[in-house]
């Protein structure tokens, strides 16, 4: 697929780690409506990455940018478990040099 694009105030993300998060696992289960097994879906919600481009209205400061994730996949079909994530930015928080 191709690397989605980021709007205005949002980030996209190469993604390296994804989680499942507990909200991922009631998806999973069926206690959510949104289903992760619709074409086009990447389900995970959290993970970590690199900031490769940014929306509108973000500084582009934050390009190369080592960041962790929460969230990703609320309210959008694409969460963590794909190569590239686009989020609002506030959702890709600063991941401090020596955290692994």
């Amino acid at each position: 697929m191709p690397a989605p694009l980021p709007g205005p105030h949002e980030v996209r993300v190469k993604v390296s780690w994804s989680g499942v998060n507990p909200s991922d696992v009631k998806s999973r289960a069926g206690m959510r409506t949104k289903s992760a097994a619709l074409p086009g879906d990447h389900p995970h919600s959290d993970g970590a990455g690199v900031i490769d481009r940014v929306g509108e209205g973000v500084d582009r400061a934050r390009l190369g940018e080592r960041v962790w994730l929460w969230n990703a996949a609320w309210g959008r079909a694409s969460g963590t478990a794909a190569e590239h994530v686009v989020l609002p930015a506030a959702q890709a928080v600063a991941l401090p040099d020596g955290i692994g």
